[in-house]
């Protein structure tokens, strides 16, 4: 049995593999280690998503005076399982990005429409100081 939760849901979660899952530089990017069977992750910094759909948790290992760090790992139901719930099988709902047939996610209409907004603000404004 799957369990389906938007990805904002799993942020601020750990993870625990439930096999070997390569660790990435960045999403599609070089492996630069392993999260073994039965290991958990630090807590989620965030997520990306792929132009295949596919998500991708970042982690943050920043150091103290360093420039900022990521890691990141790709989503898959089925090899991983969350930290302090245990629940498996977790799918991703991607309706935040826009579904995979082009219709737009919540996140994409959202800025259209601060664009829009801030697009009309600053048109008035060009105008009322010109008169």
């Amino acid at each position: 049995m799957s369990t389906t939760m938007t990805a904002d849901k799993v942020v601020g979660k750990t993870l625990i593999a439930k096999r070997n899952n390569n660790v990435y530089d960045s999403p599609y990017g070089s492996v630069i280690g392993v999260i073994n069977q039965g290991s958990a992750t630090a807590p989620i910094y965030s997520y990306l998503q792929g132009n295949d759909g596919s998500v991708w948790w970042m982690f943050d290992y920043t150091i103290p005076g360093e420039l900022p760090g990521a890691y990141y790992v790709k989503h898959s139901a089925t090899d991983w399982k969350i930290g302090a719930t245990g629940e498996s099988n977790i799918e991703v709902n991607t309706s935040l990005f826009g579904g995979k047939d082009g219709d737009p996610g919540i996140l994409e209409t959202f800025s259209n429409k601060i664009v829009w907004i801030l697009s009309a603000f600053l048109a008035l404004t060009l105008i009322l100081k010109s008169k």
